[in-house]
């Protein structure tokens, strides 16, 4: 169903790749496809929430909690983190 609304699947892109500039948001999809369909206020939501949690995220030379999302999708659900 997704692959025949071209127009959407390239707007929700743009919108992940300004939620995760720092990213290869293509990678995150094929790894991910569920991406493309996630609502992207809350994966912006999620995000914040995730930045609450790791407050040092990125600092120091570790990862951002970009780089975190990247590398584990799930933690896009906080409450996977607790």
């Amino acid at each position: 169903e997704l692959c025949r609304d071209l127009s959407s699947v390239s707007i929700q892109m743009m919108k992940l790749k300004d939620l995760f500039p720092a990213c290869d948001v293509a990678s995150m999809v094929i790894n991910s496809p569920w991406l493309l369909s996630e609502d992207s206020e809350t994966i912006r939501s999620e995000l914040d929430a995730l930045r609450d949690i790791f407050p040092f995220a990125g600092e120091g030379g570790t990862p951002g909690v970009d780089r975190m999302v990247q590398a584990v999708p799930q933690l896009l659900d906080s409450t996977f983190t607790y």
